[in-house]
């Protein structure tokens, strides 16, 4: 099982719905999936239940609090989960700590602006701490402004900061689904964002080590545990 943890300290860099596109491309490319929020709002949680009224085939999505993660993560692995996503709250703190020792993968959103990139230094040093390395991704990145990319990226290059070669840029799709319980791979599939998306997972994919997706396990008419995380 592989964890991917979204963290920011700074609010509105877009971690909900990162995670959440991220985690119904891992469950359209047919892997089991889970997703743990961690984020006092319950953005993540809230959005489970109302996928839940719309389809039973995940991904599952259930809240949660820092010091119980690693008994949630244990259940899904008992579950047979591929990934997990964590959506984690805004800030730094022990439990951002503790969020990025448990990952496989760290991505930290962030959008290309001046204000955005000063705040990624402190969440790259948790990284540090933990022994992990971060991976920024640009999200919600003008389309008609590919520049402003580009500078962030050289950016972080003077604080020796990762950043992923995928870009998400501001989509309508994205909103959209998100407020139907969807993602935006469902709701306009052959779009730019879901083709954003396909990229961005496929390269998790690839740096987490697993392969491509396999049948899925779970069979027709089967429900989806949301007890068990998975």
């Amino acid at each position: 099982m592989k964890t991917i943890v979204t963290l920011s300290q700074k609010g509105g860099a877009g971690k909900t719905a990162l995670t959440l596109n991220l985690a119904v491309a891992a469950q359209k490319a047919a892997f089991k999936v889970g997703v743990i929020d961690i984020d006092p709002q319950q953005s993540s949680a809230e959005w489970g239940d109302q996928r839940a009224e719309v389809t039973d085939e995940g991904p599952s999505v259930i809240g949660g609090h820092a010091k119980g993660l690693p008994k949630l993560l244990a259940t899904a692995s008992d579950g047979g989960a591929d990934f997990v996503f964590i959506d984690s709250p805004p800030g730094k703190n022990d439990a951002h700590l503790e969020m990025a020792r448990l990952a496989d993968l760290i991505l930290v959103p962030c959008r290309p602006s001046v204000v955005d990139i000063r705040a990624i230094t402190a969440t790259a040093e948790i990284g540090t701490l933990a022994g992990k390395q971060v991976w920024v991704v640009f999200n919600a990145a003008p389309p008609t402004s590919p520049y402003l990319v580009e500078q962030a990226r050289e950016a972080l290059k003077t604080w020796d900061i990762e950043s992923v070669p995928h870009v998400i840029h501001h989509r309508i799709a994205f909103v959209t689904s998100f407020a139907q319980g969807r993602g935006a791979i469902e709701e306009d599939p052959n779009g730019k964002a879901a083709d954003e998306i396909r990229n961005l997972f496929d390269w998790v994919r690839d740096q987490t080590g697993l392969p491509t997706g396999k049948p899925a396990r779970r069979k027709a008419g089967q429900t989806v545990n949301r007890t068990a995380g998975v």
